[in-house]
């Protein structure tokens, strides 16, 4: 589903140069104080995202560890408090009706899109190659376990970090698109996800979020935010019934 990303570029037209290497600033150092706010890092990738320039393998890294972290639930409270509060010394006038979580909900399911994409074209743990001429920053994503966010901890270590974004509620339902990929992607996951109660009771406490949104005084918005919800819980859903179906097809045999 196609973000409807609203105009921010009018008067600021940085290089992509400049724009991949200020989200990459945030996305590895979130909680430093030089760090914008999810406004500064949220008009970056608007910038970004009007090139048809492919997302470099190093951005597509510190995209997805930013997601996984790993992070303690205060730790990512902190985060989240961090980034929707703006104390930039240069203020980013943010469109005059959208909220910080609303660019927060933007930012996280456009990082989550770029993830997915790069996830679409790959068989079940089939791995891109390393490229020999290449350094490590530049090596094809996802190319080894640790990229997908699986370096240290387990599958229901993963589901867990990254379901800590839902509950800024109602941000962070982009969240469920790459949990679906990734389960895809990754069969141990999927089996997690399809074992798992906890990605159930996420999904509700998104969708009564989004909903009560229709109460504010911009109703296409609200309703845009709610079917972003719907839509991403219902890509999940399709997910666990499909690797629920493999699995089941799996014991048979």
């Amino acid at each position: 589903m196609a973000l409807n990303l609203p105009s921010m570029v009018d008067n600021i037209q940085p290089s992509v140069t400049d724009n991949v290497q200020s989200i990459l600033a945030g996305l590895r150092s979130p909680m430093r104080h030089n760090t914008g706010c999810i406004f500064q890092m949220f008009q970056a990738c608007c910038l970004m995202g009007c090139t048809k320039a492919k997302p470099p393998p190093e951005l597509l890294r510190a995209a997805m560890q930013f997601l996984v972290g790993p992070r303690m639930s205060g730790e990512h409270e902190a985060l989240t408090q961090r980034l929707l509060s703006c104390r930039c010394t240069t203020r980013i006038s943010p469109p005059a009706t959208l909220k910080p979580f609303e660019c927060l909900d933007l930012f996280i399911s456009h990082l989550c899109d770029i993830l997915v994409a790069q996830l679409r074209d790959l068989r079940p743990a089939k791995f891109r190659g390393r490229k020999s001429n290449r350094a490590a920053r530049r090596q094809p994503w996802p190319n080894c376990v640790a990229d997908i966010g699986l370096q240290n901890g387990t599958c229901g270590d993963l589901l867990q970090s990254l379901l800590l974004w839902t509950r800024v509620s109602p941000a962070g339902a982009g969240l469920y698109t790459l949990i679906g990929s990734l389960a895809r992607f990754w069969a141990p996951l999927g089996q997690e996800l399809v074992t798992s109660t906890v990605v159930v009771r996420s999904m509700r406490h998104t969708l009564l979020g989004s909903a009560q949104f229709f109460e504010v005084p911009v109703p296409s918005r609200s309703a845009d935010f709610f079917r972003r919800a719907v839509h991403s819980c219902r890509i999940l859903w399709t997910a666990i019934h499909f690797v629920d179906a493999e699995v089941k097809i799996k014991h048979h045999h």
